[in-house]
């Protein structure tokens, strides 16, 4: 009898708070569904938790679930020191040749020069014919349209004015 009560008393204590520490025990002891529900609940309680966004990509794509890993890894990307993490650009390149490829390619397109030396390699080395010709378009595409920075404009300057002539 007490150990039933026991268990009605575990069974009503609340649920661990959502941490990361908490979500790389849950993945390194083989339990995704809920390592990515607590990565989920982090991302929904501080939307600016890229590294969340990462492992949630890392884990969706161990899973093959492309289009949901491209989908965090968008997100973690927006902390510029994921852009040149070589396992986004690797596992963007597994999702060319997956029905995920537009997303795949926006995403490398966003990750921009960084993904240049394994793309290049891709277009060569890899073994699907379809992922080589679209590593090679993407190289082709970010080596011609890189980005160039914007000029910052110069304060305390007065503009010169133009005579206007009727």
């Amino acid at each position: 009898a007490a150990s039933a009560g026991s268990d009605a008393a575990s069974a009503a204590a609340p649920a661990p708070a959502p941490t990361l520490r908490l979500a790389l025990k849950y993945a390194r002891s083989g339990k995704r569904g809920a390592a990515l529900a607590v990565l989920r609940a982090l991302q929904a309680k501080n939307p600016k938790a890229h590294y969340a966004s990462y492992l949630a990509g890392k884990l969706y794509f161990e899973t093959r679930a492309y289009a949901a890993g491209i989908r965090a890894y968008r997100r973690a990307i927006l902390d510029r020191r994921y852009r040149r993490l070589p396992r986004v650009t690797r596992d963007a390149i597994r999702a060319l040749g997956s029905s995920a490829y537009n997303q795949a390619t926006t995403l490398l397109m966003r990750v921009g020069r960084p993904a240049l030396p394994q793309l290049r390699r891709a277009a060569r080395h890899h073994k699907n014919r379809r992922v080589r010709a679209r590593a090679r378009w993407l190289t082709r595409y970010i080596t011609r349209h890189r980005r160039r920075p914007r000029r910052r404009k110069r304060r305390g300057r007065r503009r010169r004015r133009r005579k206007r002539r009727r």
